[in-house]
């Protein structure tokens, strides 16, 4: 059986980065709360330069709401923009952030190597099946989409908005709908290893 939940922002829970250098809001992680999580899905608030916590033994993807986020690694610098594919990297490196134009969002996947593989995806104006996943994550950043989960259809999620579906084991194909062309979303997954 498939379990899904329509989550606000206001359901968000607001934590402290690791390091200390600022404030994520969880969406969701498996197990939920877990400092020892397998998957964690959340929206970073990035308010000033410095460096990102280190996260060994977990890889972690990065796909930028809004602003404008300059990052800096052992393998070199990359500029990143909500029109920008999302970036993966090892949790563990270190990875320095700049913002030319002021404070910005992220949505921040990490999974536990050797337990979990994770992906996201950006989805705009056309729908887009993102294959198959046990669990996924679908994050409305601006309109209403529709997620569909196997054979089963979630209502609409509106921006701000998240949906966390858990499949409980059994995968199956996951599809995005926006329902207008200005319609955005991202979309993060996770699979068995």
């Amino acid at each position: 059986m498939t379990a899904t939940r329509l989550m606000r922002p206001a359901d968000f829970r607001a934590m402290a980065w690791k390091n200390g250098g600022g404030v994520t809001r969880e969406i969701a992680s498996r197990p939920s709360g877990a400092a020892d999580f397998d998957w964690r899905v959340s929206i970073a608030s990035i308010e000033r330069d410095g460096p990102f916590s280190g996260w060994h033994g977990v890889d972690r993807t990065f796909a930028v709401i809004d602003g404008i986020v300059v990052l800096s690694s052992p393998v070199g610098t990359r500029t990143l923009g909500p029109d920008d594919e999302p970036w993966t990297f090892d949790g563990g490196a270190a990875v320095d952030c700049r913002l030319p134009n002021g404070a910005a969002r992220a949505l921040n996947l990490m999974v536990r190597r050797g337990r979990a593989v994770g992906r996201v995806y950006r989805v705009h104006g056309a729908p887009r099946e993102v294959g198959d996943a046990v669990a996924a994550v679908c994050y409305a950043v601006e309109g209403r989409s529709r997620c569909r989960y196997g054979a089963e259809s979630s209502g609409a999620i509106d921006a701000g908005e998240a949906l966390v579906v858990d499949a409980e084991g059994a995968p199956a194909s996951f599809t995005v709908e926006p329902e207008s062309r200005s319609a955005r979303a991202i979309v993060a997954t996770r699979s068995a290893s």
